[in-house]
């Protein structure tokens, strides 16, 4: 079902696989956000997976770093919540920010796109500089002696 997001997904956000019935038409704004999207993503160090209920991010420049994002309409703003994992089985491991745009502003499709890119590039920013410290280090403990 690619390329295909559900009108009930857009109001609820929902994980339920979409029938038929409720399919949204390509012009709809959902659907032009979730392929810029992956569109977008695609050259920038991602391998992306379109999803029915989202879009998932594999960045290829750390090791299992996945993102996932859940892109709805609510209230006239497109609402995109963004999640972070270390398996693409556990899409929403980390809830990392929401981000939201008037959906009738003049590049609202731009500046949402935009608004994400930050979002994500801070988080990426945080895992390398977790991955460059030094591992964990233990303590020594000094060895206690009774008097029996």
């Amino acid at each position: 079902m690619k390329g295909r997001v559900t009108r009930k997904g857009m109001a609820e956000m929902h994980e339920s696989a979409p029938s038929e019935a409720n399919l949204l038409p390509p012009d709809d704004p959902l659907v032009r956000m979730t392929r810029t999207q992956i569109r977008h993503f695609r050259t920038a160090h991602c391998r992306t997976l379109e999803l029915p209920e989202g879009v998932l991010l594999r960045y290829t420049l750390v090791p299992s770093l996945y993102f996932y994002l859940r892109s709805g309409v609510q209230d006239g703003q497109i609402r995109t919540e963004l999640y972070a994992s270390d398996s693409a089985y556990e899409r929403q491991k980390t809830a990392i920010g929401q981000v939201r745009t008037p959906l009738f502003d003049s590049q609202a499709d731009r500046e949402h796109l935009n608004k994400i890119e930050r979002l994500l590039r801070n988080w990426v920013r945080f895992v390398e500089q977790g991955e460059s410290g030094p591992d964990f280090i233990s303590f020594p403990v000094a060895e206690v002696r009774r008097d029996d």
